[in-house]
């Protein structure tokens, strides 16, 4: 049981150094302030959008523009003097 105990406790102070970010994956945060990355959170270049990407964009856009116009502000008429 005490080997246990000692397996349990090591993972847990390795797994409260351990984070995750959504877009930049996990990291390794110690508590005197510096951040190990691994190599997967190393971006090497960010790609630019693929044509499919764009395409989908551009027909999503146009879809809810579509559905939602932009309203067309109404000319100010001058008041009229009487």
């Amino acid at each position: 049981i005490s080997t246990l105990h000692h397996l349990q406790s090591a993972f847990e102070e390795a797994s409260s150094y351990s984070k995750y970010h959504p877009s930049k994956g996990y990291s390794w945060d110690f508590k005197n302030g510096k951040s190990v990355a691994t190599k997967k959170d190393l971006p090497l270049k960010e790609e630019p959008s693929s044509l499919f990407q764009r395409q989908r964009v551009d027909m999503l856009l146009a879809e809810i523009t579509r559905k939602f116009p932009i309203p067309v502000p109404k000319p100010a008429q001058p008041p009229s003097e009487p």
